[in-house]
């Protein structure tokens, strides 16, 4: 079985496969995913150069961090043994906010990436965005 390690995709311009796209971009199945260095943020671009550009970031990098991690994984539609989640952030010069509602899972085994819905009321689509020192 291969292990599909997500820092080094991000190292190495890897490919994340989303077998259900994304809400809003359904038609949006492959993105790149490159490392921003010297940052806890990834780029994500879609393969098909006319999708959008956002950015993702690892949930433990937020200051207000409480996102349940495993509610995520266990919200992904195959249960990964081994997984990572990913936060999206939308960039903006004045107000950047990132996802918690939503977040990404990748499952490591086989590089399959959803965007998963928590019910959790506490979280938003755009909580502003801050990070630890």
């Amino acid at each position: 079985m291969r292990v599909i390690d997500l820092a080094l995709l991000e190292a190495n311009d890897g490919v994340l496969t989303l077998p259900a796209g994304l809400p809003g971009f359904d038609a949006v199945r492959e993105l790149r995913v490159s490392a921003m260095r010297g940052t806890p943020f990834s780029r994500l671009t879609s393969t098909d150069a006319r999708s959008p550009f956002a950015l993702i970031v690892v949930p433990a990098a937020l200051l207000a961090h409480d996102l349940d991690t495993d509610r995520a994984i266990d919200a992904h539609p195959d249960r990964p043994r081994s997984a990572t989640v990913r936060c999206i952030v939308t960039p903006d010069a004045t107000s950047p906010t990132v996802n918690l509602l939503g977040p990404l899972v990748v499952d490591r085994d086989t590089g399959a990436t959803f965007q998963v819905a928590l019910a959790l009321p506490r979280h938003s689509t755009r909580s502003p965005l801050a990070l630890r020192g």
